[in-house]
């Protein structure tokens, strides 16, 4: 497989010599993933539910990890207190019918080594004050798996590299599959 994928990447190169991404891979300097794993564990609370003290935009909140829940909800107190603009109009439907909800965009929320960015979370006017609920649509590049009274969370983050940083390069790789 990685053969396979070392020659994928040769016929990119190839085929796309004008790109600053391929001229880089040609200059023998190509732009490899480095991956980071991420693990973590969140024990439920005396009420059953997965709550976190993150950061929302570097201000201390409530998060409760909710995978069940299809979208993510934020209290309208807490849109205005971290100044968080609002957006568009949405009718959601769900098992109580329709509502409807304004939108916000959040930028950035981290815990640990959680970060999850650029979602978007339905401003709910019933939701307990400085709470977000995060739902699916933001826990989406996670592996989930509940086990009693404990979450665990897992992903793979893929970032940009070169061989230089990474300590490898193709031909070395190539070499050692002979």
């Amino acid at each position: 497989n990685l053969r396979k994928c070392l020659g994928l990447l040769d016929s990119f190169e190839m085929a796309n010599q004008a790109t600053t991404f391929a001229k880089a891979i040609s200059n023998d300097l190509p732009i490899v993933p480095a991956v980071d794993w991420l693990y973590e564990e969140i024990d439920a609370s005396s009420d059953g539910k997965f709550r976190i003290e993150g950061r929302l935009n570097k201000q201390p909140i409530e998060v409760i990890f909710a995978p069940e829940v299809e979208n993510t909800l934020i209290s309208k107190s807490l849109v205005k207190e971290l100044k968080l603009e609002r957006g568009i109009k949405s009718r959601i439907e769900n098992d109580q019918g329709v509502r409807e909800y304004f939108t916000t965009i959040i930028e950035l929320l981290t815990y640990k080594s959680i970060l999850i960015s650029n979602f978007v979370a339905l401003v709910d006017n019933r939701a307990e004050s400085n709470r977000l609920v995060l739902g699916k649509n933001a826990l989406g590049r996670y592996e989930i798996e509940k086990k009693q009274n404990k979450l665990s969370l897992r992903s793979v983050v893929i970032r940009e590299g070169s061989e230089t940083e990474v300590g490898i390069n193709r031909s070395s790789i190539v070499d050692s599959l002979d």
